[in-house]
């Protein structure tokens, strides 16, 4: 809470001619009385019996102001709590939760409406910055991935080599405090990046005992007159190309399963800890191909056999623990 205190004082002043000025500046020294009262009452300055000039003093008014600002939109940008708690989380990864603040642009492939099975973290760029130049803190610490962060992959064919993301942990949301993005004006502190600073802060223990278990279920089937969580509008002449995909940038079937819990204590008001155990898994079925020249799996073996499939996966596990103590 911000307290500002405003004093303001008004002064009045007569204008004298030439003759009463010389006639006052002469007698300013014997005949000027200077009258004061307490500070909260009018202070009066008599010059002469003719002249009189009063100076009032007003009583201190006091505005308040409250600190309910919406910080995410101020430099840096912040996300606290409650609006980490109020957004869809959808995968449940800290990008998930980037796509509010304006000055963050995603890769269109994690958007792409042909992958829905897709669980890794989307690549952001801040400020026009590439994807992998930016700086991932988790409490301080830099969760980075380095090894291969420029090339990705994950939903681009039959390719060994699938890439990797450009964060190295795929924390869930639901541990976290706020998220701080710095794009400009950044300290010196920070270094080994070129784009711009995600901080993340995970929360500390608020209850006295408190276990939370939760689980969320994503599934699709383009399969016409098939049950399905997700709708797909498909242009009749690709509805069968899309069915008897061999790749997984095109995926017409996919389910996803995701599971969090927790388990905190508050034993004292200077120490507590907190566990989670979160795991997000993906199951993308694919038809299996025939290898042509160059090796690779282009086209069904059997375009009409739909038992010969193949079963993709993508798994994620978060382990974390957290004690706090405060010496004071």
């Amino acid at each position: 809470m911000y307290i500002y205190i405003y004093i303001t004082i008004f002064f009045s002043f007569n204008v004298l001619d030439s003759k009463e000025s010389i006639e006052s500046k002469a007698l300013q020294d014997s005949k000027a009385t200077i009258e004061e009262k307490d500070s909260n009452a009018t202070q009066n300055t008599q010059i002469d019996s003719n002249n009189t000039n009063k100076t009032y003093k007003l009583n201190a008014i006091t505005a308040f102001s409250d600190n309910d600002l919406n910080k995410f939109q101020s430099s840096p940008a912040v996300i606290n709590r409650q609006i980490i708690e109020s957004n869809p989380s959808g995968n449940g990864d800290i990008g998930s939760l980037l796509r509010i603040l304006p000055n963050v642009q995603f890769d269109n492939s994690q958007l792409s409406s042909n992958t829905p099975g897709e669980i890794s973290p989307a690549n952001i760029s801040i400020s026009g910055g590439l994807h992998y130049q930016n700086l991932f803190m988790l409490d301080g610490m830099n969760i980075n991935n380095d090894l291969g962060a420029g090339y990705n992959n994950l939903a681009g064919g039959n390719r060994l080599n699938t890439g990797t993301a450009s964060q190295g942990l795929a924390i869930d949301t639901s541990l976290l405090d706020s998220i701080t993005l710095q794009d400009s004006n950044i300290s010196a502190s920070f270094g080994g990046f070129n784009g711009g600073v995600i901080e993340a802060t995970t929360r500390r223990p608020t209850k006295k005992f408190g276990a939370k278990i939760s689980y969320q279920i994503t599934q699709g089937n383009a399969t016409p007159k098939a049950i399905s969580m997700t709708n797909y509008y498909l242009l009749d002449s690709n509805l069968q190309d899309f069915l008897i995909s061999t790749s997984s940038s095109n995926q017409p079937q996919f389910i996803k399963h995701l599971v969090k819990s927790s388990i905190e204590s508050k034993i004292n008001d200077n120490f507590g800890i907190l566990a989670a155990f979160n795991t997000t898994q993906s199951f993308i079925p694919l038809r299996r191909g025939a290898r042509n020249s160059n090796n690779l799996f282009q086209t069904p073996a059997d375009p009409q056999d739909y038992a010969d499939m193949q079963t993709q996966k993508r798994q994620i596990y978060n382990a974390f623990f957290k004690a706090y103590y405060s010496a004071t």
